[in-house]
């Protein structure tokens, strides 16, 4: 097989992959024309970018291209401006997932103070009925009296005006999360693809197959090498088969320890090298272990807060598990976040059923969401009462059949001959077992 070829099987390509996108965004607010505006850009926690925004006018669409486009995460956005070596914070808000434009107002400023948790549905709630309630004018009066009222070591004297108010909205618009489906998230076109368990599971619990992915996703970036044809031949030089011998070691299920010592082996003559674009291979394929190794355990620590599978004494036990299936639809598959649905015990047998190559468990799985399914998947997602009438079928299908003992949480489905059974495990439901009950 031909070099390159080899290096396409890896996942090592030239392909360019741009992380940019353009927002187009409008104040709406006082602005003085006198003053340089910055757009400060909080990607992530420990990436912050500032850009000047050139004769910018209340009331007027802007666009602007953003580097590192959110595709996972909201992005926090500052307004600011500097007056005599102090900068000033004007207005704030987050830029959602799959969002093209954006607004400033003092309604969203609030919001993004009071709404840190909240969805895109939710925050748009949230900013419409501050406004509704006149909050968004007093505190544009309060920023007129005093500039640097917005400054973070005001916080307290915002909380002590508007926190109150503000978390009231906010608690109203999560809880409404509870009873009304839409807000629980936009159910997929595709449904999940939790029937394929082998496939989707493996990615993400078994190091080397999510190890392929994520070198693969580093290698395919937009200038990842100088030159991969030079890079490519002169680590040939050392070893002819290097590529072919990357690629096989993510085939198979193996323990992360022999895992580990194979790739390890296999760089080890490359460690000493001076060659940049060759000392930046052998770095992206240390990173993409290190991710590869820690990836399960990262699904323990999904936080699941959606739909109330976060209440640990449920009022209505149907509720909570059309909740669960509805949220199971709106994630997306083969995920840390939607496996994180499912106890660490459930997926641990899981993948000790996939080593001993048994399917048993997962075909009774795939048909407990296949039945599921078909209501939560009744009526097209386009009509929001269509939805509802779903949703509501998912709720009869239920009622009746659900009890709660503690921290585990059953429901027998004689029709289907199917028990259910979730457990309370990081404070949200996990579904812990589904097997095939004669009642």
């Amino acid at each position: 097989m031909k070099m390159i070829g080899l290096l396409a099987l890896c996942g090592l390509s030239t392909a360019n992959v741009y992380a940019s996108c353009n927002i187009d965004f409008e104040v709406q607010g006082e602005l003085e024309p006198s003053l340089q505006y910055q757009l400060t850009y909080y990607n992530t926690l420990h990436s912050r970018k500032t850009m000047d925004l050139n004769n910018l006018a209340a009331f007027t669409k802007t666009n602007i291209e953003l580097p590192d486009c959110p595709q996972k995460h909201k992005a926090d956005m500052t307004i600011t401006y500097t007056k005599e070596g102090i900068s000033y914070i004007v207005f704030e808000s987050h830029l959602f997932p799959n969002q093209s434009s954006i607004i400033f107002s003092n309604s969203n400023t609030l919001t993004f103070r009071s709404c840190a948790g909240c969805d895109l549905p939710q925050y748009r709630y949230v900013a419409k009925q501050i406004q509704q309630q006149g909050m968004d004018k007093e505190l544009n009066a309060l920023v007129v009296q005093q500039a640097d009222y917005l400054d973070y070591l005001r916080y307290a004297d915002v909380r002590a005006v508007f926190g109150e108010r503000s978390k009231a909205i906010v608690k109203a618009a999560i809880e409404g999360g509870y009873t009304a489906p839409p807000n629980i998230g936009a159910i997929k076109q595709d449904p999940p693809h939790t029937r394929d368990v082998l496939e989707q599971w493996l990615a993400i619990l078994a190091p080397q197959k999510s190890f392929k992915n994520i070198l693969g996703e580093k290698t395919r970036q937009q200038g990842a090498f100088a030159d991969n044809e030079a890079m490519t031949s002169k680590i040939s030089q050392t070893n002819p088969t290097f590529f072919e011998q990357l690629t096989n070691v993510t085939k198979g299920f193996k323990d992360k320890t022999l895992f580990t010592g194979e790739v390890q082996s296999l760089i080890a003559p490359f460690l000493s090298t001076t060659d940049a674009d060759i000392k930046k291979l052998i770095n992206m394929i240390n990173e993409s272990l290190t991710q590869a190794l820690s990836l399960s355990e990262q699904v323990n620590r999904v936080v699941i807060s959606k739909g109330e599978i976060n209440n640990p004494k449920p009022d209505d036990t149907a509720r909570l598990i059309a909740n669960w299936f509805r949220l199971l639809h709106t994630i997306e598959s083969g995920t840390p976040e939607q496996l994180a649905m499912f106890s660490a015990q459930f997926r641990a047998d899981v993948m000790t059923d996939i080593l001993n190559r048994d399917d048993s468990k997962q075909k009774i799985l795939a048909a407990t969401i296949k039945k599921y399914s078909k209501a939560i998947r009744y009526s097209p997602i386009k009509s929001s009462d269509k939805d509802v009438a779903a949703y509501n079928m998912l709720l009869d299908e239920f009622k009746g059949k659900a009890e709660v003992n503690g921290k585990r949480l059953t429901l027998k489905d004689v029709d289907s001959g199917q028990q259910l059974e979730w457990v309370y495990e990081n404070n949200s439901w996990k579904l812990d077992k589904v097997t095939i009950k004669a009642f």
